[in-house]
């Protein structure tokens, strides 16, 4: 597949576990990717993806702050190719009771970069993703209710995702998908 007609898809949190086992098979399946994460191991995994022959861009960025999720968005748009993918992966968790063995900082710390940050990137991308009339979005969720000192009685896991498009006949339109799984 030529460099010009190649999908491009952008992963946060690429630098390890899922969202780097993630970028890797969007390579695997042609996609050149750009990369984001706060930067450790950012080097190494531009590399390894690099090896499987696609092109790939990395932006190391804290997404926990407005600055990281808008300079993130910025360094999306330079690349001046609309996205067929972005894979909002970026996200922490934390061990623990939530009631005695967590502090309230680190808890407010996860939801500005699971909740806060996902959301105010995904208001940046999916706009200019409808407006081309392609693009699939992907989320990966981090609220684990089952490590919440409930005893599990309430868990969440999986992901949601969406597909931004235009409709037949030049109409704007948004197509949402969703699935989640629960275990409980």
């Amino acid at each position: 597949m030529s460099n010009v007609t190649r999908p491009l898809a952008a992963v946060t949190g690429a630098s390890s576990g899922i969202g780097f086992e993630l970028a890797k098979q969007l390579a695997r399946h042609g996609h050149d990717l750009l990369l984001v994460s706060r930067g450790d191991g950012l080097d190494a995994a531009e590399r390894e993806l690099r090896a499987l022959g696609v092109k790939v861009w990395s932006h190391a960025a804290d997404l926990r702050t407005a600055v990281g999720v808008e300079e993130t968005y910025r360094f999306l748009r330079r690349q001046g190719r609309p996205l067929d993918v972005v894979v909002l992966n970026a996200g922490v968790g934390l061990g623990g009771a939530f009631v005695g063995q967590t502090r309230l900082e680190d808890e407010m710390a996860l939801i500005q970069l699971n909740v806060m940050s996902t959301v105010h990137l995904a208001k940046l991308v999916l706009p200019d993703m409808v407006a081309a009339g392609r693009g699939r979005v992907r989320h990966r969720r981090y609220l684990h209710a089952d490590r919440c000192g409930c005893g599990g009685a309430a868990a969440g896991r999986g992901g949601a995702g969406g597909d931004a498009q235009r409709g037949q006949g030049g109409e704007g339109r948004q197509a949402v998908t969703h699935r989640h799984r629960t275990r409980g």
